[in-house]
């Protein structure tokens, strides 16, 4: 009873550290999981006494955000930047137009937006409380975090590269360090992570450990070869390398090739042939992983922020692996001298 009592205290102690870890992201980010903001930059002409960091910003009288950070436009001295940060859903339009409002007699400056049609910046133009400063609004990345970003993804890449630490482990904590520093919100994470990508790769370890548990893997490379018996060599190689550039677009490459490498030395001893050309084939064909998102988990990290779908993979990739086909066959059976 000892040994289980351990356990359970020790599986405790992990979900309470593992609590902690996101309370802990939670309050470094300033943020919760379920806002959504968006950022924007505003030109003013001329002076915005009384508009400060964390002064109000208001859509039509509703308070919708906060300004994030004002200073002087570093391409036209006569235009103040604003940064105002909105809350997800706001309408803000690309026709937009802000204003610089003063409240009641506290003199407390804000920011009102206004947008959608004409007959309201016509009436907006036509106040005598209200100055029109700039009518262009522009979604804004935040550059002044840009040097923590590149100093958190360098340190990830050379700890990787020196070995010090696996490339999950410091993926994983390069992660949290973007978000501790305020790279990016627990929201932004959130929504970066495609779910599409991570269902996509669910379904491939599931199939192609399937394939591989199963023998059916196996069992059509047999049936393939079986079909070619008495073919000539040249041909044997060709349908394999397309048989495994197949499967190299289902399962991962190393499975692929730890799968079919025993078989193509198999097919090489009973051709009577030396097996290297055919192991070969493997490397190159077990490579051809690039007709689908799941063959090469580098498919995958494209296919979100590439806005990708899996017929986009197939038109891109089929040419691909046919023109790596045909330049193999043309080289490979001359340099190994197979007819």
């Amino acid at each position: 009873m000892e040994p289980r009592a351990n356990h359970f205290v020790v599986g405790l102690f992990v979900l309470a550290l593992i609590a902690g870890l996101v309370f802990f992201v939670t309050w470094l980010g300033r943020t919760d999981f379920d806002q959504e903001l968006a950022y924007y930059k505003i030109l003013f002409r001329g002076s915005v006494a009384g508009l400060r960091d964390g002064s109000a910003v208001r859509y039509r009288g509703i308070p919708v955000g906060q300004v994030t950070s004002l200073r002087i436009d570093p391409e036209n001295v006569e235009q103040v930047e604003v940064v105002i940060q909105v809350m997800g859903g706001t309408p803000v339009k690309k026709d937009a137009e802000a204003s610089l409002e003063v409240q009641g007699l506290t003199g407390t400056a804000y920011v009102h937006l206004i947008g959608g049609k004409p007959r309201d910046f016509r009436a907006l133009r036509a106040s005598h409380d209200i100055l029109l400063l700039e009518r262009s609004m522009v979604e804004l990345p935040r550059y002044h975090h840009a040097w923590r970003a590149g100093l958190i993804f360098l340190a990830v890449v050379a700890t990787v590269a020196s070995g010090a630490a696996p490339t999950e482990l410091a993926a994983f904590i390069g992660a949290v360090l973007m978000i501790a520093s305020g790279c990016l919100n627990l929201s932004e994470a959130f929504r970066a992570v495609d779910r599409r990508v991570a269902l996509i790769i669910a379904a491939a370890v599931g199939l192609g450990g399937a394939l591989q548990a199963t023998g059916a893997a196996l069992y059509i490379a047999q049936a393939l070869l079986g079909a070619l018996e008495g073919a000539s060599p040249r041909l044997v190689l060709s349908a394999l390398f397309i048989l495994i550039a197949v499967f190299a677009n289902v399962i991962n490459a190393k499975a692929c090739a730890v799968l079919f490498t025993p078989i193509a030395v198999a097919a090489a001893t009973r051709l009577n042939l030396d097996p290297l050309p055919f192991v070969v084939t493997v490397i190159f064909a077990s490579n051809c992983c690039y007709a689908t998102p799941i063959g090469h988990q580098a498919n995958l990290l494209v296919m979100a922020p590439g806005r990708y779908r899996f017929v986009d993979y197939l038109a891109a990739g089929t040419p691909l692996v046919l023109i790596v086909w045909v330049a193999f066959m043309l080289i490979v059976p001359w340099y190994y001298g197979i007819n």
